[in-house]
């Protein structure tokens, strides 16, 4: 979000005083200056009070974003379920549970990555690194165990109670992509368009779809594995678009996304042609 509008600040320094004598008033001392400026943006006020705690970590979790992170949450369930009772079932409520968190965290995990690239920026993302100065290091770091041990406790339950350990491998697997795309020494956002579309379509896509299908239908046939492919090909081809928003600022601060890398024109291109095939 941009800043506000500059507001006019004037300043009188030093006024000459008025004294009344004969024939009329006269002024004594220096002659007064007037300063005219900018007065600071409210925005400069980094970490103050008057950002609380909530509204930091609504920001980094990004929680706008549910409208667009909810199809991928209960669209497999949707898919596969035969009855609304079974919707409520234990494991799919718990498979649910399960991705609404890790998204979520995915999203904190970048924030605390980009927090003094994103300050720099002059878009939306500069309250992201409001956000996240709020909390600071410990606090965001605390959080985000906090994130990672409540999926893990849940896809314990959910992998004993459905008698497949693989779910706990898929998981884990998921959780090390999303850090890896974001976090040094690895940072597969800025590695080249193989090693960003690994790093994002399947811990933000591929995997969640997948392990909420076989937790509903108990299986994944030769269609839900279409969908999948179709469900990851058509997201990932929109988080170019995306990612295209903020060009011109990973341009200047030489962060190697694809939109830098093929140029904003190729890449939507490329963007239009995955959500086509999808």
């Amino acid at each position: 979000m941009r800043s506000p509008k500059r507001q006019i600040r004037v300043r009188v320094q030093a006024p000459r005083t008025a004294i009344r004598a004969r024939g009329g008033l006269r002024f004594d001392g220096p002659p007064a200056k007037v300063f005219v400026g900018a007065a600071k943006s409210p925005r400069t006020n980094l970490g103050g009070s008057d950002r609380s705690f909530l509204w930091a970590y609504g920001k980094i979790c990004r929680l706008e974003y549910i409208t667009g992170e909810a199809p991928a949450v209960f669209i497999p369930a949707l898919l596969t379920l035969s009855s609304f009772e079974t919707l409520l079932s234990v494991p799919v409520i718990e498979g649910m549970a399960v991705f609404a968190i890790l998204y979520v965290t995915g999203f904190m995990v970048n924030a605390l990555s980009d927090r003094d690239l994103d300050l720099k920026y002059d878009s939306f993302k500069h309250e992201i690194g409001e956000a996240t100065q709020r909390l600071g290091d410990r606090t965001g770091k605390r959080l985000l165990a906090l994130h990672l041990g409540a999926a893990g406790a849940i896809t314990l339950h959910l992998a004993w109670e459905l008698s497949a350990p693989w779910l706990l491998l898929l998981v884990a697997g998921g959780a090390f992509l999303a850090l890896a795309y974001s976090l040094d020494p690895l940072h597969l956002k800025v590695r080249g368009l193989v090693a960003h579309a690994f790093s994002l379509a399947l811990p933000g896509f591929a995997i969640p779809f997948m392990f909420l299908y076989f937790v509903a239908a108990r299986t994944i046939d030769a269609q839900g594995w279409m969908i999948i492919g179709s469900f990851t090909l058509t997201h990932y081809g929109l988080t170019y678009v995306n990612q295209a928003y903020d060009f011109d600022e990973d341009s200047r601060e030489g962060v190697a996304t694809p939109p830098v890398r093929l140029g904003l024109g190729r890449a939507l291109n490329a963007s239009l042609a995955m959500v086509a095939v999808g």
